[in-house]
């Protein structure tokens, strides 16, 4: 097992202000709509929403599960101090077609340039973590950020408070905590 260690992004485009981003052998480039993930033997495309609300799992969870598939071509699988991206290693038509393409890294540098692309990618009033219809529209070009989106999910996730409220069994329990915590979750408008 080889691990990549070449990580790069651009200057934002001229057009439409995103910066594009290389982990390894994958490039990843966005537009308005769309996602545009390119390899040596290969290429991808899916809606930008999908991608940053995949992103947005891995980045917030720090790779915990397993396998996160960003849709039935492309994803990552924890390793457990390693990642390994994947664009069709498991989807048959891109194996058989000899276009699959797998490559580990480790977890904290692949996070870095994850964590760079989704604070990137995501525009003003778009929360990649919220249900579709919470949300603003990630479409378009650049229009500011959403750091305060971002950043919350990834701070109320490593605080073991959240994680013990979240993992609470009994309905009441969970209750109580959420009402006792009422005024300063809502004050993070996560």
């Amino acid at each position: 097992m080889t691990l990549q260690q070449s990580f790069k992004s651009t200057a934002p485009d001229n057009y439409t202000g995103y910066r594009t981003f290389a982990a390894g052998g994958f490039d990843f480039r966005r537009d308005e709509y769309f996602a545009h993930i390119t390899w040596s033997k290969g290429r991808h495309i899916m809606p930008v929403d999908s991608f940053l609300r995949a992103l947005m799992r891995d980045v917030a969870w720090g790779f915990f599960y397993g396998t996160v598939n960003f849709d039935h071509v492309f994803g990552t699988t924890n390793r457990y101090g390693t990642v390994e991206m994947f664009a069709g290693a498991y989807n048959e038509a891109y194996r058989k077609a000899g276009l699959d393409q797998l490559e580990t890294f480790k977890s904290d540098e692949l996070m870095k340039t994850f964590k760079a692309m989704i604070a990137d990618w995501t525009n003003q009033g778009y929360d990649p973590f919220a249900a579709p219809g919470e949300t603003g529209a990630p479409w378009g070009r650049k229009q500011g950020d959403n750091e305060r989106a971002v950043g919350n999910v990834h701070s109320a996730l490593s605080d073991p408070n959240t994680i013990a409220v979240i993992g609470l069994s009994n309905a009441e329990r969970a209750k109580a905590a959420f009402a006792s915590l009422d005024r300063e979750i809502a004050a993070t408008q996560i």
